[in-house]
């Protein structure tokens, strides 16, 4: 019986000594699984990345000119540029600079942006055929006040939700571009969705042109101010959409009793 103690004592010594040696290696990490440490950088590198705030956008590159281009407008500091090809740039913000780069070959390429976001107040993407993306996310600047895309090629979605700070929208071209995304509480006094030679006349859905319009209104009626609102279809005599009638008593009403210039 005395042996059978003793070896049952022998045995729990044991586990537990080896039980802290273990605990200690891990804690150090001198001897962890190689798939802890795996799972534990791959955890940390993705946690990382959701806190750096970014623009993204997805790059669409089509010879002749193998060229993407923007501009952003910030008073101070720098942003950090990946074009998604293996090179990386870096900007100095002085108010308005256009941002630019040259790929060797066509396709889809990832761009990141990062920095110093928060000073960003405009953003713009316009020349046409080198300014082309198929994503677009913007949702990381806080103070962006002014807004332009006017491509050949733009995003399916546009989201300027999180974007309160705005007051100035322009989008025109963009053929591809179905939907349109504003926050819910705003200061907007300027929107252009014409049509250009880029496009139809319809690049917007009428839906996405109706709720645009109410969009606005209930803006302005909550918080009344002047503004521009333009709608001009190609011939310049037309509206895109054209908007349902019930929009079009919301534009009246925007002219009438607002002091708004609804055009044409």
């Amino acid at each position: 019986m005395r042996n059978v103690i003793l070896y049952t004592a022998l045995f729990l010594l044991i586990a537990v000594t080896s039980w802290r040696c273990s605990d200690e290696q891990l804690v150090n990490g001198s001897s962890a699984p190689d798939h802890a440490l795996d799972i534990s950088s791959a955890r940390h590198g993705s946690v990382s990345n959701l806190l750096v705030p970014a623009i993204t956008m997805n790059a669409y590159i089509d010879f002749p000119i193998p060229a993407f281009v923007f501009s952003i407008n910030g008073p101070s500091g720098a942003i950090t540029v990946d074009w998604g090809d293996g090179t990386t740039d870096v900007w100095t913000l002085n108010n308005n600079i256009i941002v630019y780069h040259y790929y060797t070959a066509e396709g889809n390429y990832p761009v990141t942006v990062t920095g110093d976001l928060e000073t960003v107040t405009a953003f713009q993407a316009t020349s046409s055929s080198i300014a082309a993306m198929d994503q677009l996310d913007i949702s990381a600047l806080p103070a962006l006040q002014y807004f332009e895309l006017t491509v050949a090629r733009g995003p399916a979605v546009v989201d300027l939700s999180h974007n309160t700070a705005l007051n100035s929208i322009t989008l025109r071209g963009s053929p591809q571009t179905t939907t349109l995304l504003l926050p819910p509480n705003h200061v907007i006094n300027y929107v252009d969705i014409s049509a250009t030679t880029l496009s139809n006349n319809t690049s917007l859905p009428v839906a996405t042109i109706n709720a645009l319009i109410d969009n606005i209104h209930t803006s302005v009626v909550n918080n009344p101010r002047s503004g521009e609102f333009k709608l001009a279809d190609q011939s310049g005599t037309g509206w895109v959409g054209p908007p349902s009638p019930g929009a079009v008593t919301q534009l009246e009403d925007l002219g009438d009793n607002y002091s708004w210039t609804v055009l044409p």
